[in-house]
């Protein structure tokens, strides 16, 4: 085995990523149940993520796989880095859509920056959008909606 590349194996994922999962649906959102457990999941693997002190920093719906029974699992870690004891890491990485204030502003950051994604990821599962999207739209449209 050559020492330069790097494999990652994961369980077979059939439910395909959350993104494709919710752009079958209409309406495009999670019920509370599923959230739930989404949510659960991933909260699970960004704690162990930190406790390895990984930051991730690429959550986003196309990022995370579903499998038959739809638990989440965390993919793409090409962007993941290790975090050295008590400090901060720097660079933007993923979506513009799902990245942390301190990540879009260039500014240090740590493993928070992946639960602000997480969040991101949240609000798209029960509106059906992204949070950028969602604030657009109540700009634009504000008489509409109220």
């Amino acid at each position: 085995m050559d020492s330069i590349y790097h494999f990652q194996v994961l369980e077979f994922c059939s439910g395909g990523s959350l993104l494709d999962f919710l752009n079958k649906r209409d309406p495009n959102v999670l019920n509370e149940g599923e959230l739930r457990g989404v949510l659960k999941g991933l909260c699970n693997a960004l704690a162990y993520l930190k406790h390895q002190s990984v930051v991730h920093r690429d959550i986003s719906p196309s990022n995370i796989l579903l499998t038959a029974d739809y638990r989440p699992k965390l993919s793409n870690f090409f962007s993941a880095t290790r975090m050295p004891h008590n400090s901060l890491v720097s660079g933007l990485y993923g979506d513009q859509e799902y990245m942390s204030p301190e990540m879009v502003r260039n500014l240090p950051y740590d493993c928070s920056t992946d639960i602000w994604s997480l969040g991101c990821v949240a609000v798209t599962c029960v509106t059906g959008a992204p949070p950028i999207m969602v604030r657009r739209i109540l700009i634009l449209f504000p008489p509409i909606l109220l």
